[in-house]
């Protein structure tokens, strides 16, 4: 039940400030408040990847095509179906780190 909160708090918030917020691996701030970047293995920002866009880890696939799918209605499984070489841990550590920062934030 937690992923459906992110989504709909993710409704209310345009997602590429949240995806900045809680994704790459580059170490540098990405203004106030901003704590630690999400783990490397998870989602990374290279600018010789996809111009730097946030992508899931090893992968040239945009966490926002993610976000776009969720926002769609669709689910995980019609996401890794489109996507094959994002792995299902990555989508889930992803949410969960999501999650997380979202709680923290609200508290």
């Amino acid at each position: 039940m937690v992923v459906n909160r992110i989504v709909i708090n993710m409704h209310l918030i345009p997602a590429f400030p949240i995806v900045m917020l809680i994704t790459g691996k580059l170490e540098i701030s990405r203004g106030a408040g901003n704590g630690p970047l999400m783990r490397s293995d998870i989602v990374s920002c290279d600018p010789d990847v996809m111009s730097g866009t946030p992508v899931f880890a090893g992968t040239r696939v945009p966490v926002q095509t993610f976000l776009d799918y969720i926002e769609g209605g669709d689910s995980i499984d019609v996401f890794l179906d489109g996507f094959p070489s994002v792995k299902r841990e990555q989508v889930i550590a992803f949410l969960e780190e999501a999650a997380k920062r979202m709680l923290s934030t609200a508290a």
